[in-house]
């Protein structure tokens, strides 16, 4: 079952409110200070200087030229004259030669031969006894009586002319073709290419070496000194004092104005939101039920010293426990 308890719970609260605090503030001035400036200076000086003057004269030199010079001369040379001649010379030729020669030729005969051989003839006889004999296996038909001898007595069996089959060894001749090889010596015609060595003339164009003497002009390189002048440039220097502006950084003491900031500590009134916790009662829903150690009176009455009494859990611990009087968020 479920009762109705009143608890007390503990709420925030913000609030806000007015709070004096020290702030730093940025205060600026105007001072004056003094700083220096480069500035460059130009300034008229007298310098001493050297130039370079260029100075030029004639000056004799003497020099090697190679000229050409052409003399005649007389030299022996070797010309080469082709000379023409008959000269005689040997050659082979390959000629046809047929001469007769004896050969030994083998011939092959196909010879006649009679050749005796025994050989197996069956005959068709009629039987001794046609109808008294019964074979082994019982009746006549076709395979009674006489079976060693293939008697047949007709299909069926009954009693007529029978026959069997008899095997006689005969004597008989046959003609055999043999090949016989004959060797005999017989003249044939045979043909060879033979060398024959022939004799002829052919005309050959040689090279003579000839030695002549001739005059030929002959163009030789010979050095000739010759003297000259040439013009040579040098180079001298020449002092001289000219007037050139010197530029110069020079420091300069100047004065200006700047403006500086100061922290100042200033006090000021500011918003400040503060959180507190009020005690709120509020009526809950709790269960209610009876211990296992006897009764006890309703929640609203004080709970005794003995393990007696009704448990009311509204809060954390609900109840009589123990020996302790109250409880906790129960009976009070």
């Amino acid at each position: 079952t479920y009762t109705t308890q009143e608890i007390t719970v503990m709420e925030p609260r913000y609030t806000t409110r007015k709070v004096e605090v020290t702030v730093n503030k940025m205060v600026p001035r105007q001072e004056k200070f003094e700083y220096f400036v480069n500035e460059l200076v130009t300034t008229p000086e007298k310098r001493k200087v050297i130039e370079n003057t260029y100075v030029t004269e004639k000056v004799p030199y003497k020099y090697t030229v190679n000229e050409l010079v052409t003399t005649p001369e007389k030299r022996k040379v070797i010309e080469n004259t082709y000379v023409t001649e008959k000269v005689p010379y040997t050659y082979v030729v390959n000629q046809m030669v047929t001469t007769p020669e004896k050969r030994m030729v083998t011939t092959y005969a196909c010879v006649p031969r009679t050749v005796t051989e025994t050989v197996a003839v069956c005959k068709r006889v009629p039987c001794a006894d046609p109808c008294g004999t019964t074979s082994s296996y019982g009746g006549h038909g076709c395979f009674g009586g006489c079976f060693g001898k293939f008697c047949n007595k007709g299909f069926g069996g009954g009693c007529g002319t029978s026959f069997t089959t008899v095997v006689e060894h005969q004597t008989v001749c046959r003609t055999v073709y043999e090949r016989v090889a004959t060797t005999q010596e017989v003249t044939v015609n045979v043909t060879k290419c033979v060398p024959v060595e022939m004799k002829g003339e052919r005309t050959v164009t040689k090279c003579v070496p000839v030695e002549k003497e001739v005059t030929v002009n002959v163009t030789k390189c010979v050095a000739v000194e010759k003297t000259g002048e040439k013009l040579v440039t040098k180079c001298v220097p020449v002092e001289k004092e000219v007037t050139v502006n010197v530029t110069k950084c020079v420091a300069v003491k100047k004065e200006g104005v700047r403006t500086v900031c100061d922290i100042v500590p200033t006090k000021e009134m500011v918003d400040q939101t503060v959180c507190e916790y009020v005690p709120v009662k509020k009526t809950v829903q709790v269960p209610c039920y009876t211990s296992n150690y006897g009764g006890c009176g309703s929640c609203g009455t004080s709970c005794g010293h003995g393990y007696t009494g009704k448990s009311c859990f509204g809060g954390f611990f609900g109840g009589c426990f123990g020996k302790f009087g109250g409880c906790f968020g129960g009976c009070r």
